[in-house]
């Protein structure tokens, strides 16, 4: 998060030149980001400047082969999650403080969609991503 408080975070050379660093000293093959041009719903503004951050640097890092979108309406790759959806929504309740007072809600809200996406994939359950190969995944 380089310490930008929450909603703060815009784009920028110096936070891009900073998620390039980090990326390159991690070694990720794959970078997952939110996905800026076709959220499932209305994003936050930190969340769309991070999802465009992340792929204006993810062709520059070498160990990178693919750039996976999440939180997207136009997926052409899922992972079957549908033994897992006890475990997401645990992991998920550790942000409880985003969820104050809307605990059922955001549980329908997200498993409507991981159950719509499990149908478009032919599962119970499914994690859609928008995924590219970066150019040095390409190679």
């Amino acid at each position: 998060f380089f310490a930008y408080p929450d909603g703060r975070l815009a784009d920028g050379p110096e936070v891009r030149s900073r998620l390039r660093d980090a990326l390159a000293a991690f070694r990720p093959e794959w970078i997952l980001a939110f996905d800026p041009d076709f959220p499932p719903r209305v994003q936050h503004a930190d969340h769309v400047a991070s999802g465009r951050i992340a792929g204006a640097v993810a062709d520059g890092v070498p160990s990178a082969e693919w750039l996976l979108r999440f939180s997207t309406r136009s997926g052409n790759f899922a992972v079957d999650t549908s033994g897992l959806w006890d475990r997401k929504w645990e992991i998920l309740m550790l942000h409880s403080s985003q969820f104050a007072g809307k605990r059922d809600r955001i549980e329908g809200l997200v498993k409507g969609r991981d159950e719509d996406a499990g149908r478009r994939f032919g599962v119970a359950l499914a994690e859609p991503f928008r995924a590219r190969r970066t150019e040095t995944g390409n190679d």
